[in-house]
């Protein structure tokens, strides 16, 4: 994006479109003085802070969310960022630990001197995907910035992180899940990583992450529940094409829309499953409502609904209202699981 495309409305960073110039409902970033937002900017958070240093480089730094998160937790990451979008500039001034520069991350590679313990690629525009970031050329080129035992980091757009917090086994179709993974495994044979939350997932290359120890409730509580989402891949369907770029949000439309009619003739009750999962998770879009927050938590442990993915919903509920006890045993800590493809 270029300079002055976005709104900030309630501190969220909401996209303009280009053509009509009006403000859509598409949020691109935020500003936060909170612990956790329980959105994606906390995965990226907790991913930099396990590593014993956080030295961090940013490609798609926009208003830097996780940076403000991590200072929130007094853990500030330290390192330099990229973001195309000039107006920024004012947002990011606030944050003198990481040091933006104003240009497309493919121009400015070459000012990259040094190495870094985690890099993160949130590279997105209005139509989608920017593709390069995602691509094995740069995919190679990010995995060579690390330090020894250093991670990279991409945020995924996906609908099959839908299927993975619903615990549903992913159809072996073409998805821009396996087509990641198809990339990845052309440059390199290291452990991967998934770490979904509803509609987005965290592709990780490198060592699992280590522990956080922190006496705070909120970072405990958000390190044990990504901990207990990890999902490690061992093995995919080699034969199922990779998505053509570009990887637009029209293609991301028709790859979700394959996907659904795949499940409703093979696995009606994995629809049935999300659907309930979805008006759980309804919940979040106004985390102020606590007689919602607990009606839909009294809904769910008088029905005995006790299956991982609801409890997942159910500690993320508690969480909200600041009832860290509650929301710590709804958690298992246990070895990360392989994820399960339908061979199709």
């Amino acid at each position: 994006m270029s300079g002055e495309m976005w709104e900030i409305i309630d501190n969220e960073i909401r996209l303009i479109d280009e053509e009509s110039g009006k403000i859509t409902n598409a949020t691109h970033s935020i500003i936060t003085d909170k612990m956790l937002t329980f959105d994606y900017w906390d995965y990226l958070a907790w991913a930099i802070a396990t590593a014993d240093c956080n030295d961090v480089l940013s490609i798609g730094h926009a208003s830097g969310a996780f940076n403000q998160i991590l200072n929130n937790w007094n853990m500030p990451a330290r390192g330099m960022g990229f973001e195309i979008d000039s107006s920024y500039k004012q947002i990011n001034s606030k944050y003198n630990n990481i040091n933006v520069y104003y240009t497309d991350f493919r121009k400015g590679y070459d000012l990259i001197k040094s190495k870094y313990d985690t890099i993160v690629i949130d590279v997105y525009d209005n139509r989608g995907y920017v593709d390069d970031a995602y691509d094995t050329e740069w995919i190679s080129n990010f995995l060579k910035l690390r330090k020894n035992n250093g991670k990279v980091l991409f945020h995924c757009i996906d609908f099959t992180a839908t299927l993975l917090a619903a615990n549903i086994t992913i159809p072996s179709i073409p998805s821009f899940l396996i087509s990641m993974i198809k990339r990845i495994r052309l440059i390199t044979k290291e452990p991967i990583y998934i770490v979904p939350l509803w509609s987005t997932y965290l592709v990780w290359i490198g060592p699992y992450p280590k522990k956080i120890h922190s006496k705070l409730p909120q970072i405990q509580w958000v390190d044990r529940f990504f901990r207990s989402r990890i999902r490690v891949i061992n093995e995919i369907n080699y034969d199922v094409e990779m998505i053509k770029k570009p990887w637009s949000y029209d293609v991301y439309e028709f790859t979700r829309l394959q996907m659904i009619k795949f499940l409703k003739e093979m696995v009606p009750k994995g629809m049935e499953k999300i659907h309930e999962l979805k008006k759980m998770a309804e919940v979040f879009d106004n985390q102020q409502d606590i007689h919602k927050i607990d009606k839909i938590i009294t809904y769910y442990k008088d029905n005995r609904k006790s299956r991982y993915e609801f409890n997942q919903i159910i500690s993320v509920l508690y969480a909200m209202k600041g009832d860290w006890n509650n929301s710590m045993n709804f958690l298992e800590e246990k070895e990360p699981k392989s994820i399960k493809w339908f061979l199709v």
